[in-house]
């Protein structure tokens, strides 16, 4: 079993600013096991390790997923073959998107995933951080799959949680 915990979901109207993390190590935790510092310390609040420690959190401490670059993202995990992949949005995923050559490469965590009472998506959250600083991390918010699968460029897939 994951350790999943609750959803890291922002409260309506708000983002953590660099500043703000910096002063508050325990947002994020200390650091990834094996001395890896997650996302704020060392690495500048990128998409890639916002992932990467996040996975270190759902998998308590146990996550085999590289530290690899947002374009490359999906491909080093299918190829590793470690962790299931797809095309069905899960809670705990990585979602891959590699930029079809352009800047727009990106990866997130889905925390969250509301269905309608038809079993339609009403909403999919992801925790975010940017390469650009500005946010350390943010949330986004998707109405549907496809409006998640379009908001970058070059969609690939999900790594789940669940091991091959």
């Amino acid at each position: 079993r994951t350790g999943i915990t609750s959803p890291r979901l922002e409260e309506l109207g708000t983002q953590l600013t660099m500043a703000i993390a910096q002063a508050e190590d325990s947002y994020f935790g200390n650091s990834s096991p094996g001395g890896s510092t997650y996302s704020i310390v060392g690495h500048g609040g990128n998409c890639v390790s916002y992932v990467y420690g996040r996975r270190q959190e759902l998998e308590s401490g146990a996550s085999q997923l590289g530290f690899w670059d947002a374009s490359t993202y999906w491909h080093n995990a299918v190829s590793q073959g470690v962790y299931q992949t797809g095309q069905v949005p899960k809670v705990g995923a990585v979602v891959c998107w590699d930029g079809n050559g352009t800047s727009q490469k990106h990866v997130a965590i889905i925390e969250q995933i509301l269905y309608n009472a038809d079993g339609s998506i009403n909403m999919i959250y992801t925790g975010n951080s940017s390469w650009s600083h500005k946010w350390v991390w943010y949330e986004g918010r998707y109405s549907s799959e496809a409006a998640l699968r379009n908001s970058e460029k070059g969609f690939n897939g999900y790594v789940y949680l669940e091991k091959n």
